[in-house]
């Protein structure tokens, strides 16, 4: 997982510097939020899951730093043959992504349920 994490953050950081723009400083032994993310994906991504779902992988993070860190994580899932699954209400992964779906709600079917799901291909 450490080598993973490395690759993760060397990625990002280059990523960042072509942009012009260098990742944070941190403080001795207080990792960042985007050590701590990597770190979080390294040790699943070891496992070798069958897929790995990215639930809002950019909160805390500005675009510049969010798109390079997803792109750099779908990069090494990709190429450990894992699919990857993004879960976010930013409108720039849509033209990143392979296919993209809508999920919403629908009026309820009876009067047990609160509400339906809408699940739309995009």
């Amino acid at each position: 997982a450490g080598e993973i994490c490395g690759a993760v953050l060397e990625d990002v950081s280059n990523r960042l510097a072509l942009n012009g723009r260098m990742p944070e400083t941190q403080a001795p032994g207080e990792p960042t939020l985007l050590v701590v993310k990597a770190m979080l994906i390294a040790v699943r991504l070891a496992a070798l899951p069958s897929a790995l779902i990215l639930d809002e992988p950019d909160w805390g993070f500005a675009r510049d730093k969010a798109i390079a860190f997803v792109l750099s994580v779908v990069r090494h899932c990709h190429e450990r043959g894992v699919p990857v699954m993004l879960i976010s209400h930013k409108p720039w992964w849509a033209p990143m992504a392979g296919s993209v779906l809508s999920v919403g709600k629908t009026a309820p079917r009876s009067e047990r349920d609160l509400f339906g799901i809408r699940v739309e291909r995009v």
